[in-house]
């Protein structure tokens, strides 16, 4: 009965996790890897970080199911969901018994509710998978090295995780190395004995990961390093960037919510710290990946969801600070009552997060690009760059029109998609129309192969999107209309002139359209 409350957080986040888990269409980041899937060989891969980092080793799994014909959005992105839901069970069974039930079940609700946790659950990027080993990685480090002797299985956990870590997101070092950092710094105040056999404990950790992360990361770096430098001294972080990140780990744009977010962590991460050694690592760890973000400077870490990205594995400790906050604020303000005031205000705070989460717009009915960049790109707010640019696409009142049917009954396939969402004004159409949407795919009816699309040869079962060369396609996926957006100007650019001439090709596929205004022509999908 006492874990009632933690198996329900579980749940809920399974639930957020899986809804529409299924009818999601790849978009943005997601595209790199089957870019690399299309254009190359395993080897290839084996050898080249990329320009658009696209995860070596999954490139290489892939690779493999593309080979048995076996190769889905569904399977590109199955891993992370794997790992996302693991992360529900492991977090709090790992500090459950340091920290207290009470505790332990708050942080369950709040890893269940992150919308970065969410998020990064849901898409073919490995985020999910480095969070959940960088944390079994640092347990099981710090466990086989506050030992003396034994433990050998959970040395090797520890080498295999890190490794793995390490091999699917570089920044991932940062944190995995951070037990064998302190470790080693720990030495220096021992006597001459005691530092050797400490010492030779950690080299037992410390060699086994660097030459395994070194057999697999350093072909890419030295055969070709331009991959990495080229996206490397770009952009910086500012104070910006790291409020921006703030409200990205707590999922909400209310600054309020923030500052008193940021409160309870401030309160809860003593108690945490004296409760949860390993949280000295997760915290150098974070501390490495920060200064690893201002000396290599990557590409577009100014924003605020990136850095939370790169930092991505000390979200669940900030978590797990506030949950720990709010029991430790219970017993300052009611102390003769603690249990019922801690009640209250881990309530308050979960309560909270949720109403003012945006992933209630990401369970909208139906919704196929819940991880549309404008979800997410910046939690607070005000202006959006994203939304400000989405704003500046044709309107149709075409969408409005799709209300007489019931929601969720029909099907559209837009064509040209962009897989890069912030081209692309999706969510609108989805708001006023009420209706499914996916991408109409151009290959192979008026250009051979089209970036951003999957060659009509590859092996990859696109599921969530529709051939609008192939009647079958069309049928399978139950489209009732295809729409085409029309090429518009922003700035002095054109937008959709490389596809332009692809309008004649529909009309002639697809007879006459059956509603036409300046942003779309429409038409049925069985027509002619």
């Amino acid at each position: 009965m006492r874990f009632i409350p933690i198996a329900a957080a579980v749940l809920a986040g399974i639930y957020l996790r899986w809804q529409q888990w299924p009818d999601q269409v790849l978009l943005d980041d997601e595209w790199h890897l089957v870019h690399r899937l299309v254009l190359s060989t395993p080897r290839q891969m084996f050898f080249d970080f990329g320009f658009s980092d696209y995860s070596i080793p999954l490139g290489l799994l892939y690779s493999l199911l593309a080979a048995y014909g076996d190769l889905s959005e569904l399977t590109l992105r199955l891993p992370m969901l794997v790992f996302g839901i693991a992360t529900l069970f492991v977090l709090p069974w790992l500090v459950v018994r340091r920290v207290g039930l009470a505790t332990a079940t708050v942080f369950a609700w709040l890893l269940a509710i992150s919308p970065l946790l969410v998020l990064y659950s849901r898409i073919a990027r490995p985020y999910a998978i480095t969070l959940l080993l960088a944390w079994v990685c640092v347990f099981a480090a710090h466990r086989f090295l506050a030992r003396s002797r034994g433990d050998a299985g959970i040395g090797v956990l520890a080498i295999l995780t890190a490794t793995l870590a390490i091999w699917l997101h570089l920044p991932a070092a940062c944190f995995v190395g951070a037990p064998i950092v302190i470790a080693i710094a720990q030495t220096l105040t021992e006597r001459r004995i005691d530092r050797a056999a400490k010492l030779q404990r950690a080299a037992w950790l410390a060699v086994p990961i660097a030459v395994l992360a070194g057999a697999l990361v350093l072909p890419a770096l030295f055969a070709n390093p331009e991959a990495l430098a080229l996206k490397s001294g770009v952009d910086t972080p500012t104070l910006d960037t790291w409020a921006g990140a703030w409200h990205a780990w707590l999922g909400t744009g209310s600054w309020v919510v923030a500052a008193g977010g940021a409160l309870l962590a401030i309160f809860g991460i003593a108690p945490v710290r004296r409760q949860v050694p390993e949280a000295v690592a997760l915290l150098l760890g974070t501390s490495m990946a920060v200064l690893l973000l201002y000396v290599s400077r990557p590409m577009a870490s100014q924003h605020g969801i990136i850095a939370a990205r790169y930092l991505l594995p000390v979200l669940p400790l900030v978590l797990l600070a506030i949950a720990a906050g709010t029991q430790r604020v219970a017993q300052l303000l009611a102390p003769k009552a603690a249990r019922w005031a801690h009640v209250a205000c881990a309530a308050a705070v979960v309560i909270t997060l949720i109403v003012l989460s945006p992933v209630d717009d990401w369970l909208r009915q139906p919704n196929r690009h819940a991880s549309h960049i404008a979800y997410y790109f910046d939690f607070r707010s005000g202006a959006h760059p994203i939304n400000e640019r989405l704003d500046g696409i044709p309107r149709s009142e075409f969408w409005r029109t799709l209300r007489a049917y019931p929601a969720g009954s029909r099907t559209l396939a837009v064509a040209p998609f962009y897989f890069e969402s912030f081209d692309s004004a999706v969510p609108r159409w989805e708001r006023e129309s009420g209706q499914s949407i996916i991408p109409g795919l151009l290959s192979g009816l008026c250009v051979d192969w089209r970036w951003g699309e999957v060659p009509p040869s590859y092996p990859f079962d696109l599921r969530n999107a529709a051939r609008l060369s192939d009647p079958a396609s069309l049928r399978s996926r139950a489209v009732d209309l295809v729409v085409w957006e029309k090429p518009y100007l922003r700035g002095t650019e054109i937008i959709g002139e490389a596809t332009a001439h692809c309008e004649s090709a529909l009309r002639e596929r697809f007879g006459k359209p059956v509603y036409e205004d300046a942003a779309v022509a429409v038409f049925e999908a069985g027509a002619k």
